[in-house]
């Protein structure tokens, strides 16, 4: 699947570079919903990466979000959301703190020996 703006590009971009590989627009089960990037942490953990445009500012968007996350965070997902501005006023600072997270959450960077595992599943 391919990033839905340029913005999730350059994320995408920034995070495979720092070795993390992420399912771009997973489809939730059941559910209509895509998730931007989603994470699946070898202890179980499962990890939605969201970034947010102009649209999640509106009462109407953050009303859906709101909804959304905590279906996501019942059914046991861990939600991180990163906003368009914050990322075009510190691109790489977000991008480390992003890292972080997804490090203290138990997701590591991949060595290139468990890439070929994952793409012969």
């Amino acid at each position: 699947a391919k990033c839905s703006n340029k913005l999730e590009k350059r994320v995408y971009d920034a995070l495979r570079f720092k070795g993390y590989y992420p399912i771009v627009q997973y489809k939730v089960p059941n559910k209509r919903f895509k998730l931007d990037f989603a994470f699946f942490s070898p202890n179980g953990l499962k990890v939605d990466v969201e970034i947010d445009g102009p649209f999640h500012r509106t009462p109407e968007g953050t009303k859906r979000d709101r909804r959304r996350d905590k279906y996501m965070k019942t059914n046991g997902w861990k939600v991180i959301r990163i906003t368009d501005s914050s990322l075009k006023n510190g691109f790489e600072k977000q991008i480390l703190l992003l890292v972080a997270t997804l490090n203290e959450f138990g997701i590591e960077p991949s060595k290139e020996s468990d890439l070929v595992l994952l793409e012969e599943k």
